[in-house]
């Protein structure tokens, strides 16, 4: 069904350069996208404070709009590279954990988890409760695609020089 992601979170996972934050992007097309990523870790902002102004804050525009809850669910959230989070923040980390497991308000939102590898447990904890998304391109899916939607004149060597990374040869387009 096209709009399971609506039921639960989603989340994508796959090694490095295979499209996971492009596939987040285009699944969450239709959506105001809120994203906590690497730029929000270096930045430092307190995660509840930064979720709580951007999904359930009130404004004065609400408050004269009969359909609030038409206009929540236009809102998503991307939590782009949860390993890298777990890595480098861990106060971060553990907030996006708690926040999963507590917060009952976070159904009203299109939630997309990204993450490269499955290795921590409470990733996997998270990882149960979605509707999981295994991205792992081959060669010849990244030279489709990139042929398909980005440009057909693309050197060969770039895609042996990239490793196949779709990110990498989107970047060096």
């Amino acid at each position: 069904k096209r709009v399971k992601y609506k039921e639960k979170p989603i989340i994508i996972f796959g090694k490095n350069g295979q499209g996971k934050s492009l596939l987040a992007d285009y699944i969450l097309n239709d959506t105001k996208k809120i994203k906590i990523d690497i730029d929000f870790c270096k930045n430092k902002l307190n995660f509840h404070d930064f979720l709580n102004e951007c999904f359930y804050k009130k404004t004065i525009t609400m408050m004269f709009n009969n359909n609030n809850k038409k206009n929540n669910n236009r809102k998503s959230l991307i939590i782009d590279d949860l390993n890298y989070i777990q890595q480098n923040d861990k106060i971060l980390f553990r907030s996006i954990i708690d926040w999963f497991k507590n917060d009952k308000k976070r159904k009203n939102y299109k939630i997309i988890l990204i993450v490269n590898r499955l290795s921590n447990k409470y990733i996997n904890l998270i990882y149960k409760q979605c509707f999981p998304i295994n991205i792992d391109l081959s060669e010849k899916d990244v030279f489709f695609l990139i042929n398909k939607y980005v440009s057909k004149n693309i050197p060969k060597c770039l895609f042996k020089n990239t490793g196949n990374n779709l990110t990498l040869i989107k970047n060096h387009i």
